[in-house]
């Protein structure tokens, strides 16, 4: 008979703490942002691990292929006018 041993390893290079602010801004510390080299306006991804809050940044790349794919778009003038009044009417 075996004793089998279920282990979770977890790699943590840096940890900070921070705040829940106001409407639930989280400010990453200088020291995560330069750790991943982050920037202002770059994406992450947020997901729920169980109890966890992971965010993770999103590659350029993909949203480049993504920018490129909608700018392959021809949109006709009736169309924009037509987006531009479904617009303004859910604004009112």
């Amino acid at each position: 008979m075996s004793n089998n041993v279920l282990c979770s390893l977890r790699v943590v290079e840096l940890e900070e703490l921070v705040r829940v602010g106001e409407r639930f801004v989280v400010v990453l510390p200088k020291s995560v942002r330069k750790m991943l080299s982050l920037k202002k306006g770059d994406l992450l991804r947020v997901s729920v691990e169980g109890e966890r809050i992971v965010m993770t940044p999103v590659k350029e790349e993909a949203f480049e292929v993504f920018r490129r794919v909608l700018s392959g778009i021809e949109w006709s003038r009736k169309m924009r006018e037509e987006c531009e009044k479904a617009l303004v009417g859910e604004a009112r």
